[in-house]
């Protein structure tokens, strides 16, 4: 048995939506449902009450509150900073993809360039180098003692 489209219309060969973006969907209306109740009873109990807060009640730390508030934006925007930074980076992918062999060149040249200027600054530095007085350390030995401990080595 098998299912035609209805006569007049054209079969696509595909489902009208995939399955991924529907259950994305229902995950989106789920959520918006849930905080939309949330919202609503804060509302009813809100403008129910006499007095908000109530006798008794502490009152809330707004200072808290706006940190927390510039905490959840500036992450928001170091989030928009990483997806702008990734499609650089699919951006240059597609350049290589398109032209290997040009990016290559150009990263070679730019390497041995930086390479150059820093065995440049190496030179410059080394050639006004003064040697370094050797210092010495408690484990050096004594030349007066080494005579003496040479001489306890052989006679072992």
């Amino acid at each position: 048995m098998t299912h035609d489209p209805p006569a007049g219309r054209q079969s696509s060969g595909s489902p009208g939506t995939e399955n991924y973006r529907l259950g994305t969907y229902v995950f989106l209306m789920a959520g918006t449902m849930l905080f939309a109740g949330l919202i609503g009873g804060y509302l009813v109990l809100r403008y129910g009450a006499g007095a908000w807060p109530g006798p008794g009640m502490p009152r809330l730390p707004v200072r808290l509150a706006g940190f927390n508030t510039l905490v959840i934006a500036l992450s928001s925007l170091a989030l928009h900073r990483g997806v702008r930074a990734l499609r650089l980076i699919q951006g240059a992918l597609k350049l290589v993809r398109k032209h290997p062999r040009e990016v290559v060149l150009a990263a070679a040249t730019t390497a041995l360039k930086n390479r150059a200027f820093r065995y440049k600054d190496l030179r410059r530095l080394t050639e006004n180098a003064q040697p370094v007085p050797k210092q010495r350390s408690l484990l050096d030995v004594d030349e007066t003692i080494r005579p003496m401990a040479d001489y306890r080595l052989e006679n072992l």
